[in-house]
């Protein structure tokens, strides 16, 4: 199984991707237990049109051994938007390139129109009466972000501007608002 997987790679390089499908699925038959072999098929099945196969060779492949790059294939894969998400958050969760390169995806694909799915936030009066608003980054990626709060329709923070650092929380301060009306808007700022 090792010789048709390193044929495999070498072809897949050369871009001889037919080649290349063919000792990865030779490869898998001879080891099917080996979750590296199954991330190969689906990249050459993918790369060659094979849709079916790659969905199944990275499924499989996740199945015997979760990571990045199999939730990452599987993901380019997936028509379903609520499925791909998922897909792209379990491959962000973990380092490397393939966790970056999802993460940016994440951040790319589903931050603008869902910016409060990922950024959380609470607002509370300490005992003196003024109101602290907390924003905690549920991105995968430290994220630069435009804040908005208002209130019944005034506008309190317009466009602040923060860092949410992967993990991490900020808060912010505003002058004036209700924490009963308070309404927080996230506009993202970079790529």
């Amino acid at each position: 199984d090792r010789v048709h997987a390193q044929i495999g790679y070498r072809a897949f390089e050369q871009r001889e991707l037919e080649s290349a499908l063919k000792a990865f699925r030779r490869a898998t038959s001879l080891h099917p237990d080996h979750f590296r072999h199954w991330l190969a098929l689906g990249a050459a099945a993918a790369a060659t049109g094979h849709d079916v196969e790659a969905r199944d060779a990275y499924a499989r492949s996740a199945e015997l051994l979760p990571t990045a790059d199999a939730y990452l294939g599987l993901a380019g894969l997936v028509a379903d938007a609520e499925a791909r998400l998922f897909l792209l958050e379990q491959a962000a969760s973990a380092p490397g390139p393939a966790g970056q390169q999802a993460a940016s995806i994440v951040v790319a694909e589903y931050f603008p129109e869902h910016a409060n799915r990922f950024i959380g936030w609470t607002a509370a009066r300490d005992s003196r009466g003024r109101l602290y608003v907390e924003l905690e980054n549920g991105l995968p990626i430290d994220v630069d972000v435009a804040v908005s709060i208002s209130c019944d329709g005034r506008l309190v923070v317009n466009k602040t501007t923060v860092l949410l650092a992967l993990a991490s929380s900020i808060i912010l301060a505003p002058d004036a608002a209700s924490a009963a009306c308070l309404a927080v808007n996230f506009e993202q700022t970079t790529g």
